[in-house]
C-alpha cells in the first residue's frame, strides 16, 4: 500500500505534510510567542489541542494555526 499521495513516505524517512508535523513545546512557544507555562495552561484547558506520546507532549502546526485564528 502506498501512502505517497498523502505526503507520507514509508520506511526510515517519514514525511508528513507541514501542517501535520508534531512540534516540541519549545517550537510551539516560539511560533505562538508565549512561554511554556502559558502553553501548558492553554493545552490543559483544551484551548490548544495536544498530542501525548508517552510522557512527551507535542503540538500540531495545524492546531496552533487553528488556535490563532479563533
Amino acid at each position: 500500500m502506498s501512502l505517497s499521495g498523502y505526503g507520507v513516505k514509508l520506511g526510515n524517512d517519514v514525511k508528513l505534510p507541514g501542517s501535520a508535523r508534531l512540534l516540541k513545546p519549545d517550537e510551539a512557544c516560539e511560533i505562538l510567542g508565549i512561554n511554556k507555562p502559558m502553553l501548558y495552561q492553554l493545552s490543559s484547558r483544551g484551548a490548544i489541542r495536544k498530542v501525548k506520546l508517552g510522557a512527551c507532549l507535542r503540538f500540531r502546526l495545524y492546531d496552533l494555526q487553528e488556535f490563532v485564528d479563533l
